[in-house]
């Protein structure tokens, strides 16, 4: 039984008898002790270095076999990116075409002008490292400077299969529906609802 097993079984079955139970500053100490157990079996090595956390693998048998099964050549990674002050109208063109090479899914929204775009690229690391190198690099002919404020990647998870949308699918929506206010509607998993 590796740690995270033990810790769950601490969680789940408070201690009775002569043994006393776990008090409200132990129980939260293991629950904080298995997010960070959780979060380092999960966390892909890109995620790690691009943000800089240092965590501890479980060298467990079976954890070692779950990393093998969810981090391999057929894995889909996603990024969340968005674009602002977009000044050329071949921007989109040129996008499509770079991700549809690379042989990269997703999805791309436009505002009404045309000018602020926001998305989700889906393929392998080595794929959208390429895309995303290419905008860093070519960018500043189709996005005002400096590229630092109007360009941002977020590696958001890994998938095992692709969305059903394919880039090519443009849709045009609201400027400000990407403001809303959204802190009085119910929480719901927003990433999820439009990936399916």
């Amino acid at each position: 039984m590796h740690e995270t097993s033990k810790l769950q079984f601490l969680l789940e079955e408070p201690l009775l008898g002569p043994l006393r139970r776990l008090s409200r500053l132990e129980r939260r100490e293991l629950q904080r002790k298995q997010t960070s157990l959780n979060l380092a079996r999960d966390m892909s090595a890109e995620r790690r270095r691009a943000t800089g956390h240092k965590v501890l693998l479980c060298r467990c048998e079976e954890c070692a076999r779950r990393r093998r099964i969810t981090i391999g050549p057929q894995t889909v990674f996603k990024v969340e990116f968005s674009f602002k002050n977009i000044d050329s109208e071949y921007f989109s063109e040129v996008l499509e075409y770079y991700c549809q090479l690379h042989a990269i899914d997703g999805y791309i929204i436009f505002s009404d002008k045309g000018d602020v775009a926001h998305g989700v690229m889906e393929g392998s690391s080595q794929s959208l490292s390429a895309v995303m190198e290419w905008i860093w690099e070519k960018g500043e002919n189709h996005i005002d400077q400096p590229l630092s404020r109007n360009v941002h990647f977020s590696w958001l998870m890994v998938a095992s299969l692709p969305t059903r949308r394919r880039f090519g699918e443009l849709d045009k929506v609201p400027l400000h529906t990407e403001y809303e206010d959204s802190s009085d509607s119910e929480p719901h998993d927003s990433e999820s609802s439009e990936l399916q």
